[in-house]
């Protein structure tokens, strides 16, 4: 608003009546025509356009692992290290196909389904010390279903 005012007073205080009486009136109108599409006659927004569910769309691997088939399965593993217990219970740097242990894999549990697979994914993710946008922040599970990865 400020701007607004200031680009009006600096031109009418440059002599430049004719721009300052347009900016006014520019900025007036598409003041009006915002309030207008923005807003319904009795003050609410207007929310006839609904936002989409969140996150649009869900990994299929926790946050920054990539998806690999090991030994017939879709897994997912932590290429770079960003598992935040690295150690005993979270998920070591995966670097060649010889570490195909728990310490180095994630297990998508294709065999479970519904809210089993819900409680198994987040359980891991806590464990492993891992967070996967739209299933688990990193203390609480979100239930949104994860996608089951196409076979490769």
């Amino acid at each position: 608003m400020a701007t607004i005012l200031g680009s009006v007073f600096f031109n009418f205080r440059a002599g430049k009546y004719v721009s300052a009486g347009l900016l006014g009136a520019g900025f007036l109108t598409i003041s009006i025509l915002y309030g207008m599409f923005m807003f319904t006659p009795s003050g609410d927004i207007n929310s006839s356009v609904k936002a989409g569910p969140w996150p649009p769309t869900i990994n299929v691997c926790p946050d920054f692992l990539s998806l690999i088939t090991l030994n017939g399965t879709a897994v997912c593993v932590d290429p770079i290290g960003v598992s935040m217990q690295n150690g005993a219970n979270g998920l070591k740097k995966w670097n060649n196909s010889g570490n195909t242990g728990t310490d180095y894999v994630f297990d998508l549990s294709l065999n479970l389904s519904g809210q089993n697979r819900m409680t198994a994914l987040c359980d891991q993710c806590r464990s492993k010390g891992l967070t996967w946008e739209g299933v688990f922040d990193g203390s609480a599970c979100l239930n949104n279903q994860p996608p089951i990865p196409v076979s490769q």
